[in-house]
């Protein structure tokens, strides 16, 4: 299909030998097969990317209404269906700099709502302080994973975080965890950044104040 070699197609027989007809009938039908199977990926395709596009637009829809009590939690919902039924959260330092989870939306919601990150501690402390995102396979064993306790608790192994970044500050962290080991990709982590520029969209003043106010958005 499109000079790309997918796969084979084969028949047997009890006969000596298949004739040129029937060469060329199995020639035809691969290709047939060949183009179908490629429909379908590129079908696929465009219908994920769709889905995408349609969760950015809604959380890009409630920060133009301002909307700002359900922003977070919208992000939150969108961010879970998007990466395959992950645990999606989102943290904002409190007055100390330590990172709390005020937000989150998936399996896990009861064990990670209200987590705090101590400040520089943990991948999620080096995402903030560094500004740099991270994806790793398994965050139960990953070097400088310091929650596993928690992470075990929900059955987290792939993990991924990136930071909320406004012009000069980082503001929280995005993070998704998934229990099947080694799940996301550097796609995933583009898609989740391209979610937290939609949360750091309602601007540093408005996500410290639904953070001050203790707003816990489940």
């Amino acid at each position: 299909a499109r000079g790309k070699l997918l796969g084979a197609l084969m028949a047997g027989s009890t006969r000596t030998a298949f004739d040129e007809g029937e060469q060329g009938d199995l020639l035809v039908l691969a290709h047939h097969t060949a183009v179908a199977i490629e429909m379908w990926r590129l079908y696929t395709s465009a219908e994920g990317r769709a889905a995408e596009q349609v969760a950015l637009a809604r959380s890009a829809r409630m920060i133009a209404r301002a909307e700002h009590s359900g922003v977070l939690r919208t992000i939150a919902r969108e961010g879970s269906h998007l990466m395959m039924g992950s645990q999606f959260e989102i943290l904002l330092p409190d007055a100390g700099g330590d990172l709390v989870c005020v937000n989150a939306h998936g399996p896990k919601t009861g064990v990670v709502l209200g987590f705090k990150a101590r400040k520089g501690e943990g991948l999620i402390g080096r995402v903030f302080d560094t500004r740099q995102p991270a994806l790793v396979d398994d965050v139960q064993t990953a070097e400088g994973s310091a929650y596993v306790e928690v992470d075990r608790a929900a059955d987290f192994h792939a993990w991924m975080a990136v930071p909320m970044l406004t012009e000069d500050d980082c503001i929280g962290v995005l993070v998704a965890a998934h229990p099947e080991p080694a799940l996301y990709t550097q796609s995933h982590l583009e898609l989740l950044s391209t979610l937290a520029d939609h949360a750091t969209g309602l601007g540093a003043d408005t996500v410290v104040g639904i953070e001050a106010r203790g707003f816990i958005l489940a």
